[in-house]
């Protein structure tokens, strides 16, 4: 796989280059060329060519990096005597001492890979889907693992994105409403709180469902994707909210601001214009409309997040988180 000196490698915030900004909400993919810097990962590095894509997800967060044209590396520890001239101001040598025994902080790991491929035309010499491969540097290491996906140029991202939701963030929702004195209501615990049928859309989070003391729900909901990442899932996406909470009736839904301390209705956005910027060169992002208070239905745009806080009807049961 040729990948002309072009990486991409996922963190947490916002970042600027000589060639690309980009901010987003949680998760980014920061794109840049063959450097001799390490980035911080939180979920992944990939790199394409004009025909494949080659991703790596990480359990844990490290540094990452392409110091060679096609070649991905992660760090899972450094240790350096002497100051980098970083920044940092000294050497990453950190001391760990048991009673008198000074040693330096090392890191033995051992991390499984799980290969997996989407292609209608495998490259030559690709993993096998789904085989797995162990590397040990300790007898008693500290354990991972590390999901390795190929997939056809373009198709890459809904496997990141999806995949990388479903590994490292699955969501466990229980609902209940029992007699403690029957054993079987206590005993029995699949269920689910929504509509028959109804799942949400692939490119939308469950981010938070919470009950909080004065009765109402906070829910937050996220879009999986940025803009133009990928053809099928960087869309306005739209959840139903009665569909959520199947069976319960819904009296009230207030949006909030992402930290659910201020109604959004009353709060007060600035907007920064850049100078040497314009329009067209940073077009508005795509965003959700407001909410139908009749069809309780919820847009969002490309990497948007929405709060809101529910109210059900006294008659409903009430959520457990």
């Amino acid at each position: 796989m040729y990948f002309d000196e072009e990486f991409v490698c996922s963190d947490h915030g916002a970042i600027a280059n000589s060639e690309l900004e980009v901010e987003v909400k949680g998760l980014y993919f920061f794109r840049g060329s063959g450097s001799t810097t390490y980035r911080v990962l939180n979920l992944g590095i990939y790199m394409e060519d004009g025909k494949y894509e080659l991703s790596v997800l990480v359990d844990s967060a490290c540094g990452g990096s392409s110091i060679q044209d096609g070649q991905l590396e992660i760090m899972l520890h450094r240790r350096i005597f002497v100051d980098d001239g970083r920044g940092v101001g000294e050497a990453l040598d950190e001391i760990v001492c048991i009673e008198n025994d000074c040693e330096g902080l090392t890191s033995a790991m051992a991390h499984e890979c799980a290969f997996s491929q989407n292609l209608a035309d495998p490259p030559p010499n690709s993993p096998q889907e789904h085989g797995t491969s162990v590397g040990s540097t300790a007898l008693n290491p500290t354990r991972g693992k590390y999901h390795i996906g190929i997939s056809q140029l373009g198709d890459g991202a809904n496997w990141r994105r999806t995949n990388g939701q479903q590994i490292y963030s699955p969501v466990l929702l229980a609902f209940t409403h029992e007699d403690e004195n029957i054993w079987k209501s206590s005993r029995i615990t699949k269920a689910t709180s929504m509509a028959p049928g109804y799942s949400l859309p692939p490119n939308v989070a469950l981010i938070t469902l919470e009950e909080l003391d004065d009765a109402t729900v906070l829910l937050r909901l996220a879009h999986l994707y940025e803009a133009g990442e990928d053809a099928r899932n960087s869309v306005l996406a739209a959840v139903e909210l009665k569909k959520i909470f199947g069976g319960k009736s819904i009296k009230k839904v207030v949006e909030t601001s992402l930290s659910a301390n201020q109604n959004k209705a009353e709060m007060k956005k600035k907007n920064w214009r850049v100078e040497g910027e314009n329009e067209t060169n940073h077009p508005a992002p795509l965003r959700g409309g407001p909410l139908n208070n009749s069809t309780l239905i919820v847009e969002l745009g490309p990497m948007e997040i929405r709060t809101f806080l529910l109210t059900f009807e006294k008659h409903a049961r009430r959520v457990a988180v």
